[in-house]
């Protein structure tokens, strides 16, 4: 690449004051920049730091002829200061392109947004490109880019994306962010590790794969990415090889409304690598329940649970003997892999989930509240998870349900206990009763109820003749509720009435005074 020459002195001088101004403490030597809104950095030297000191936004390419805004060809890094560097340039131009040789290319602290041109352009051997979690990737409303809308990827490189956010990066053609031909890892740290909502007019919502290319990933999440024909997620040609390593999740991605997270193109394959995340699959080739596909190399007996197929009519075995994974043609079985347990319960007055959430493999879950622990429901199944509001003892059936299968349903029996209330009964005074040949004992009151909730205490010990008693509390009238452990009991006593003494002094009835 060529610096643009200057016929006057003083645009030559003007254009380097520019230089100055945009980026503070570089050798005049290292860069060159042309026009106050446009930043073009050319030859950087060897572990410079070029930063930002303002919002970029490219309309055009510096340089006549030009197709990068930055270009590199030495070990550099790039320091967005917190600023965005936004390209809005042609569809076959890049906002940084490098064509040198191997060389480490840091980028931290910046937004780099492309409304129309590729971010990245690595073409050569051997590059490695660092962003921290300070760094974001994405497209604006013009995806006019054919193919890779943050990387075209020519021979080797290494993406370390250390919490990088990659979030909508949309491209017109194959790689809604990757279109790869050569060798790419993909490495990823930090807690901020998704890949989501990219989007490919054509193949590989994220990556794109062409013939005998190869992709590592490692430890990333992709998620919810699309693809208008094949891959929602992934695309691997024919030769492909896709390689998975940690806890890389490759799920929830699709090509209209269907699942589709990693497409097989005949003779390509995956390999998994200390795998122990998840991902989805579909292959061009078509498994029989003779013929299965081999989908994954290097593969441990876990690993069946942890590839899927995006089609529920197939189903993925491991084969012992090669240490493969396969697809076969028979429906994925529906299977309980976490038992729902019950929950420890007391009656609050209002509604309660009666088991924690269970976990299905190959389908959903489903609920349902039989009237005994011996016979399943025949009706009133659903994925919520069952709740009530009274005490007493429910029986909750689960089941996994998939496409074409379910799995035997099972009870949990759950109780929710009842709340124990308070009981006062009434003070001693008030516990003497006249002797009138009718029952008398104490009634306490019950307190603690909750809401609107009533109560009344059941006592037993009632008596007629005069004499001390003790009554003692039994029970309550809200089946919600409980007596508590002590203070059950109290004394009381009937005493003779004057009539009573009457008749003791003189055995005669009274009359009156």
């Amino acid at each position: 690449m060529k610096r643009k020459t200057r016929t006057k002195a003083f645009s030559w001088l003007l254009s380097l004051a520019m230089l100055m101004s945009l980026l503070p403490g570089l050798s005049l030597a290292a860069f060159a920049a042309d026009y106050a809104n446009y930043l073009s950095i050319e030859n950087a030297g060897a572990g410079s730091t070029i930063t930002l000191t303002k919002n970029e936004t490219i309309n055009t390419f510096p340089h006549s002829g030009q197709t990068a805004v930055i270009y590199v060809n030495q070990s550099c890094t790039l320091d967005g200061n917190g600023y965005s560097f936004t390209a809005n340039l042609s569809s076959k131009g890049n906002l940084l392109y490098d064509n040198g040789a191997a060389k480490t290319f840091n980028l931290t602290n910046i937004t780099m947004v492309n409304n129309s041109c590729r971010i990245l352009n690595p073409r050569l051997n051997g590059t490695v490109f660092n962003a921290d979690n300070k760094v974001t990737f994405k497209t604006g409303n013009n995806a006019s880019v054919w193919g890779g809308g943050l990387a075209e990827i020519g021979g080797s490189a290494t993406l370390n994306l250390n919490g990088s956010t990659i979030d909508g990066v949309k491209s017109n053609g194959s790689g809604g962010a990757f279109n790869i031909n050569g060798t790419v890892n993909l490495n990823y740290t930090g807690t901020t590790n998704k890949i989501t909502n990219c989007v490919s007019g054509n193949n590989g919502g994220v990556a794109n794969l062409n013939g005998g290319s190869k992709l590592t990933i490692t430890d990333a999440t992709i998620q919810n990415n699309t693809a208008k024909v094949k891959g929602g997620a992934i695309y691997l040609a024919n030769g492909g090889t896709l390689t998975l390593k940690g806890n890389t999740v490759i799920t929830g991605n699709k090509v209209g409304q269907n699942a589709n997270n990693i497409y097989l193109e005949s003779g390509a394959t995956i390999t998994l690598d200390n795998f122990t995340g998840s991902a989805g699959v579909t292959t061009a080739d078509v498994p029989t329940a003779q013929s299965p596909v081999k989908i994954a190399t290097g593969a441990v007996a876990q690993d069946a649970t942890r590839i899927t197929s995006d089609n529920a009519d197939y189903s993925v075995k491991f084969n012992n003997t090669d240490n493969c994974l396969y697809l076969y043609a028979e429906p994925a079985v529906a299977t309980v892999t976490t038992v729902p347990t019950a929950k420890t319960l007391t009656y609050t007055g209002s509604a309660q989930a009666l088991v924690t959430a269970g976990v299905a493999e190959n389908g959903t879950m489903q609920y349902a509240i039989g009237t005994s622990a011996t016979t399943a429901p025949t009706g009133g199944w659903g994925t919520a998870i069952p709740t009530e509001t009274n005490a007493g003892t429910y029986h909750v059936w689960y089941k996994a349900v998939g496409t074409s299968n379910e799995s035997t349903p099972a009870p949990v029996s759950v109780t929710i206990a009842q709340k124990t209330i308070g009981i006062t009964w009434p003070a001693e005074a008030e516990r003497f009763f006249e002797h009138d040949n009718s029952s008398h004992a104490p009634t306490p009151t019950a307190t603690g109820m909750l809401g609107n909730d009533t109560c009344t205490v059941t006592v037993t010990g009632a008596q007629t003749d005069t004499g001390t008693y003790t009554a003692t509390a039994t029970g309550v009238s809200n089946s919600n509720y409980a007596l508590p452990a002590s203070g059950l009991t109290a004394s009381f006593t009937i005493y003779p009435s004057k009539s009573d003494l009457w008749n003791a002094i003189g055995n005669k009835v009274w009359t009156g005074y």
